[in-house]
């Protein structure tokens, strides 16, 4: 259930022509007879019911190009407030159906709107490549699930993060997977945390494939927090 109220199974197939996906929004009830092949199980005998895993508001399922899925939780799924003096964990996990033959940047950014829920008053940004940008097929093999947590840090008032310009940080080391909130966020202000991945050579997005997403943003959205100063 990525987008909230709506729910959407994911088929990916494979044969002789390639991958490919199908999709299927909103079903009712839990069988699905009616949408998958007739298959084989065990001892010959026809598949006669498939039942999907329940879908939850607090399970998201992005697939991008290339077969990788982001998977997870946001961070409305894990709490509502961001208080200084605190922090809280965003685990990074993704799913890949495939061999890759390249490295991806994990791009993540943490932001605080203006009043009108869009323009960016602050931000931070985190770009990094899982497992210290090892050979990429030790890392997305097929069926493989690699991890990039980052934390989000809200220093206490009177000893607020160091900025260098819009989007950058001083972390206490190099690349630290670490975004910290500006010490101009305000009292009741919306902040959001969001993920692009992209080529480490051409530097070229992953295409995000998911047209509820991609006609209103080009990131993926990982869920708003408001700031209090409570």
């Amino acid at each position: 259930q990525t987008m909230p109220g709506q729910t959407r199974l994911y088929l990916h197939w494979r044969n002789e022509n390639g991958y490919w996906s199908t999709t299927y929004d909103n079903l009712n009830g839990g069988d699905l007879t009616s949408v998958l092949p007739v298959t084989t199980g065990l001892w010959g005998l026809a598949q006669a019911s498939w039942t999907p895993p329940g879908a939850t508001a607090a399970a998201h399922y992005v697939p991008l190009g290339g077969g990788i899925i982001w998977v997870g939780r946001g961070l409305a799924d894990r709490q509502n407030t961001l208080s200084p003096n605190s922090s809280i964990s965003m685990p990074m996990r993704f799913r890949n159906g495939r061999p890759q033959l390249r490295d991806y940047v994990i791009s993540t950014r943490f932001v605080g709107y203006a009043e009108d829920n869009f323009t960016w008053v602050w931000c931070d940004l985190v770009d990094g490549i899982p497992a210290m940008g090892g050979i990429p097929t030790l890392k997305w093999i097929s069926g493989s699930q690699v991890q990039s947590p980052r934390t989000i840090v809200f220093p206490p008032r009177t000893e607020p993060a160091s900025f260098t310009g819009f989007c950058q940080s001083e972390k206490p080391a190099p690349g630290a997977p670490i975004l910290y909130v500006d010490n101009s966020a305000t009292d009741g202000q919306t902040a959001a945390a969001l993920l692009v991945l992209y080529d480490a050579f051409t530097n070229r997005p992953l295409p995000i494939l998911d047209e509820r997403i991609t006609a209103v943003t080009s990131w993926i959205p990982l869920g708003n927090i408001t700031i209090s100063d409570n």
